[in-house]
């Protein structure tokens, strides 16, 4: 009974042993199976990578000089804007409001610095960028629109001045409703009160000014680097499109003709 006891845990054992190889071994294969199975299914999908990648560059590659052949045009635009609209700017950033009346009755000199402005000079001097809408695509939606809220800014600055000289009593250009709405459209609200409610009143249209010009150049650098998609750029253009509705409502409710 000893001997046959011996025998049959030695043999049970052995069975043991060599079932728990055997399942060892097909572990192993199967394993070995599965990381042969995975390492080509990486080696296909880093070959398709590679190629997405390549097509991108390719594609961006292609787009590039288009690109800032457009973004060129749009800031030579920015600049002649600066330029035709320096003189409200500048009137802005030296009188102060305590000052308007006596300068209507006895400074006509430098009052003709905004008088000679009008509706319908405005509206043709905005118009003279109409070329610029074909290098559209190539901008994207996000800097198109604040490119559009930076020139439709200057242009009721403009009007709130011109009609005021028109009317005898210039106002506060940072009380205007229409101004806040069309820089609200881009600035968060608390930047806002500070251009327009904290910033000295001579600082402030320069400190606007930089303030709407900044975000052109920040959405310039990332479209120039590559870092901004084009479908991001849709995506984060929605809100501004919403935006520009009501901008383009303020600048009909003063009168002036569609600027876009």
């Amino acid at each position: 009974m000893g001997g046959s006891s011996l025998l049959v845990v030695g043999l049970l054992s052995w069975i043991g042993r060599l079932m728990g190889e055997r399942v060892a071994s097909k572990w192993r294969r199967d394993e070995q199976t599965m990381i042969e199975l995975l390492r080509n299914a990486l080696a296909g999908d880093k070959l398709l990578f590679e190629s997405a990648i390549r097509g991108f560059q390719v594609g961006q590659d292609a787009h590039q000089p288009k690109r800032l052949s457009a973004i060129e045009a749009l800031w030579s635009e920015v600049l002649r804007l600066r330029e035709e609209f320096s003189q409200p700017v500048f009137f802005c950033s030296i009188f102060v409001p305590a000052e308007y009346d006596s300068l209507l009755r006895e400074r006509g000199d430098l009052i003709a610095l905004i008088a000679e402005f009008n509706i319908q000079s405005i509206a043709e001097n905005m118009r003279q960028g109409g070329l610029l809408e074909r290098e559209r695509p190539y901008l994207g939606e996000t800097l198109w629109l604040q490119f559009f809220i930076y020139r439709a800014f200057l242009g009721r600055l403009a009007i709130v001045l011109s009609d005021g000289v028109r009317k005898g009593r210039l106002e506060d250009w940072r009380k205007d409703d229409g101004i806040r709405q069309i820089i609200s459209n881009l600035l968060p609200s608390e930047t806002v009160v500070s251009l327009l409610e904290k910033s000295p009143f001579i600082a402030a249209i320069s400190r606007t000014v930089n303030a709407l010009e900044t975000l052109l150049l920040k959405e310039i650098s990332l479209i120039v680097s590559g870092r901004r998609s084009s479908f991001e750029s849709f995506e984060n253009a929605k809100e501004l499109r919403a935006a520009m509705d009501g901008v383009e409502r303020t600048l009909g409710n003063s009168g002036a003709p569609n600027f876009k």
